[in-house]
């Protein structure tokens, strides 16, 4: 795919896509709707983090989608949180090598040259990848405290996920999904969703098991063997 503006994004897909660029701007429109409270920040009160996702979840739609679904915890302030993207940030969504990331790189906005440890390892790990996943979190709004950059969500936040999280799974039709950590992983048990994958989260010293995770869910490859990747 050639580097395309937002607006080719959204409108160069084949006719039978048109119904669904119609339900992820709702899909979005319903996240922005979210208040902003002292515990919880939601990126998407902003036009351009709501954009952003609407042009990724569009080009993801566009593009060879693997099937998997990579579920983290909330967003990343150095991430998801600037980008409006998961398992993203401003410095890959300027400069990724990814074709995938290349694509969106002149029709999404980001402010800076932030960069966050584990988009980096996701994306280096899919960098063989023709066939890319998707991206969500168990709370998609970011969670605040007064001492620490990022938190885990709490049980009650989790439960305010649940309604994106299964307007997601609809909208995108994973046949695998993959959580990302046990926060996730409690999250998706909450949801009554069976047959999902877990691997370890990649922070804290979790880079080699994450990646491990993922290979045998399918979804990429083992550094000694980058010229394979499974879908």
């Amino acid at each position: 795919m050639d580097v395309l503006t937002r607006d080719r994004i959204l409108t160069s897909k084949p006719a039978t896509r048109s119904v669904d660029v119609r339900r992820i701007r709702r899909f979005v429109s319903a996240l922005a709707e979210f208040p902003s409270t002292q515990t919880l920040r939601n990126p998407y009160r902003s036009r351009h983090r709501r954009q952003n996702l609407e042009t990724y979840l569009a080009a993801l739609l566009a593009w060879p989608y693997s099937g998997h679904l990579l579920v983290g915890e909330a967003p990343g302030e150095r991430g998801c949180a600037r980008t409006g993207i998961p398992f993203t940030d401003e410095r890959l969504l300027r400069a990724g090598l990814h074709p995938f990331l290349r694509s969106l790189q002149s029709a999404v906005k980001v402010g800076g040259l932030t960069a966050e440890s584990t988009a980096g390892i996701v994306w280096q790990h899919l960098h063989n990848c023709d066939h890319v996943p998707a991206f969500w979190n168990a709370v998609p709004f970011h969670p605040r405290a007064a001492t620490q950059v990022n938190r885990a969500p709490t049980a009650a936040e989790l439960v305010v996920g649940q309604a994106y999280l299964r307007q997601l799974l609809d909208l995108l039709a994973p046949h695998s999904v993959i959580a990302v950590g046990r926060t996730a992983e409690l999250a998706l048990h909450r949801l009554g969703l069976n047959g999902f994958a877990a691997v370890r989260h990649p922070s804290h010293g979790g880079k080699r098991a994450f990646i491990a995770g993922l290979t045998a869910a399918g979804l990429g490859a083992l550094p000694i063997k980058p010229q394979f990747c499974a879908v």
